[in-house]
């Protein structure tokens, strides 16, 4: 994958230079997740999480998109229900003293030749906004690059906007540690190119 491409997915236009992007990019290839708030006025700041993940990209775009199977994986997601196509509500149990949440999303997924783009926004639900974006590009055949962008605000009164801001960026993380977990497991489930599996 060209390096333009990958600096360019890695959000070049919200770092503050284009070294900031380069060290992201030495940082992921190293294993490591990087994580950041992206600033956009007042208000709490989205978190993004940039990572290697040991799949291809299409395997990762599908976890991603799959949102009824997030309760088998995803920390605090209980339950996921799918309403229509690419609708869902989905079910959060948020530590004390926030409240348990629930919210109606709507997901969206754009395929094009080295790019995966999904997004999702909260139609209707107990939080004040929830919406995350995520894009997954080729790193070779069996790798690929995700970033994952999410913000999420309760309804919770007086809550400072940092600690929102810090909790966000702890989600974000530990979305991609749990997508890196389960595209292992989907990846173990599948045979090896080539082998004849027997039918039941």
């Amino acid at each position: 994958m060209q390096r333009s491409l990958l600096l360019a997915m890695l959000g070049l236009p919200l770092l503050v230079r284009p070294a900031a992007a380069d060290d992201t990019l030495d940082k992921i290839k190293t294993g490591k997740i990087v994580v950041q708030s992206l600033s956009r006025g007042s208000g709490p700041k989205a978190g993004r999480a940039s990572a290697i993940i040991e799949a291809p990209a299409e395997v990762v775009a599908e976890i991603i998109a799959d949102v009824a199977r997030y309760p088998e994986f995803v920390p605090r997601c209980t339950d996921s229900r799918k309403v229509r196509n690419g609708s869902y509500v989905v079910f959060t149990k948020l530590p004390w003293p926030l409240r348990d949440t629930w919210a109606y999303i709507k997901m969206t997924r754009t395929d094009r030749r080295n790019l995966r783009y999904l997004s999702w926004k909260m139609l209707n639900g107990t939080l004040r906004s929830y919406e995350g974006q995520a894009w997954v590009q080729p790193l070779d055949a069996k790798r690929s690059v995700l970033t994952y962008q999410m913000l999420a605000v309760p309804l919770v009164a007086g809550a400072p906007d940092s600690l929102i801001s810090s909790g966000l960026r702890d989600a974000v993380k530990t979305m991609v540690k749990a997508l890196r977990e389960r595209a292992a497991v989907v990846l173990a489930r599948r045979p090896a190119p080539g082998k004849i599996v027997a039918a039941q």
